[in-house]
């Protein structure tokens, strides 16, 4: 499992190489479509590494706002509360797709490259602190800790965390 799944448009291949980099070298996994088996089905593999991920980033262009698969990356993330998108040089909020462009979304047009690898890593650990300090909440009422848990039980908790926490307006 991935720490990072990476979205983005072919034609900004050099953004994701250059994050994907950035945060391999900070000691965090990521996952970014160069892992491709010739031969084998792509779709499936996507899904399988987007699936498992902790997180997903998302990178917007003028390329991948128009792109269905980052769009679809992009949505299944959201749904699964794990979305950081990332807006690059030549896009402005309203050129992201509905309903993407409305959240909170890290800004890397006007800082350099160890800003950028670090605000993504920041928010990255915030979401997780938020979805582990309710999942907490959540086994404490039931008198478990999360070593009782195997890892599909934590998979599905964290899900139902999500959920509440979209209920209460929480914004990933």
């Amino acid at each position: 499992m991935a720490d990072f799944f990476i979205s983005y448009a072919k034609e900004s291949r050099g953004s994701a190489e250059w994050l994907a980099g950035a945060l391999s070298g900070r000691g965090y996994s990521v996952w970014w479509d160069t892992s491709l088996v010739a031969g084998r089905s792509f779709r499936d593999a996507i899904l399988r590494e987007l699936d498992d991920a902790r997180a997903v980033i998302v990178i917007w262009t003028p390329y991948s706002v128009s792109s269905n698969w980052v769009i679809a990356e992009a949505d299944r993330a959201l749904s699964m509360g794990k979305l950081i998108p990332v807006m690059a040089d030549g896009v402005q909020t309203r050129s992201i797709p509905m309903p993407f462009g409305v959240l909170h979304t890290v800004d890397f047009t006007n800082i350099g490259a160890i800003e950028q690898a670090s605000a993504v890593g920041n928010a990255y650990m915030q979401i997780w602190r938020i979805i582990n300090e309710k999942m907490a909440k959540v086994l404490e009422e039931r008198g478990q800790s999360l070593a009782d848990l195997s890892q599909v039980e934590q998979q599905r908790i964290r899900e139902l965390v999500v959920k509440g926490l979209r209920e209460e307006g929480v914004k990933f």
